[in-house]
């Protein structure tokens, strides 16, 4: 099944919806499986970067 941004999008949102309400923040984690991929492989490598669309909540201090 390939997976589409609106399958994505819809599946988190499913599992937002079903979860308990708590007292925190709670969070969404996310697990990927790739088959037939050669992690090893040193030219099969990929980096990506992911904009939250909600701040972290407090602000990032750097000693």
């Amino acid at each position: 099944m390939p997976l589409t941004r609106e399958v994505l999008a819809d599946s988190i949102r499913k599992a937002i919806e079903l979860g308990k309400g708590r007292k925190f923040k709670q969070s969404v984690e996310l697990v990927f499986t790739f088959k037939g991929f050669d992690k090893k492989a040193p030219e099969i490598r990929f980096r990506d970067a992911v904009v939250l669309p909600k701040s972290l909540g407090r602000p990032v201090r750097i000693l």
